[in-house]
């Protein structure tokens, strides 16, 4: 089923009535190419006043977690978390959207119910098939806020050796180490060239 961009806006806006699960493909009434390219500027700070409120890059993640909370507010049930995964997934890689990690990983219950090596295998792949540096450092994030891994997380070492295979656990340790790409891993407010952040 084919959704409108507009139809997803106003579903959050008038919340009322049923509030369908909706894949993020599925929407229409943008130019992808044109929103990846705004969506990079706005990691990039290129553009800092570049509005992304009604952009698919927001809109959608907004949709996602309003029918989430929706669904969990009335004991429905929601998604199952492999294809909110793919769904996240499909925001960072086709859309260029930080914001879908950051709104969307108060829902990480949904990606840790699902078998670990599976979900890990689905993100590495997904970095390792990336070209966009950008792109790979929002799906460092994912890694990290959806399977509670790095340094906030005391002890995820070891609790991820108990869930997944020991390649999988070098891996996502060798992505903490090695930090992000773009971003200076020292001062968090420069870019890796130096340029300002923040």
């Amino acid at each position: 089923m084919i959704h409108l961009l507009g139809e997803l806006r106003w579903r959050i806006e008038a919340d009322t009535g049923p509030v369908p699960w909706v894949e993020p493909n599925s929407v229409v009434g943008f130019d992808r190419e044109l929103e990846f390219h705004r969506a990079k500027q706005h990691w990039f700070r290129s553009e800092p006043s570049l509005d992304l409120s009604e952009s698919p890059v927001e809109v959608i993640p907004d949709y996602i977690d309003h029918y989430l909370s929706r669904a969990a507010s009335s004991q429905r049930a929601v998604v199952d978390g492999e294809r909110f995964l793919d769904a996240v997934l499909w925001l960072v890689r086709r859309l260029g959207s930080s914001y879908a990690v950051g709104t969307l990983a108060v829902w990480r219950e949904l990606v840790q119910a699902i078998p670990a090596q599976a979900a890990c295998e689905k993100v590495l792949v997904a970095i390792a098939g990336e070209p966009e540096p950008f792109v790979r450092d929002i799906l460092r994030n994912v890694i990290r806020d959806f399977f509670d891994v790095g340094g906030a997380w005391p002890g995820w070492q070891e609790r991820m050796r108990t869930e997944v295979e020991p390649g999988i656990v070098r891996s996502i340790e060798a992505l903490m180490i090695q930090g992000y790409e773009t971003i200076d891993n020292v001062d968090a407010r420069r870019f890796a060239d130096g340029t300002p952040r923040l």
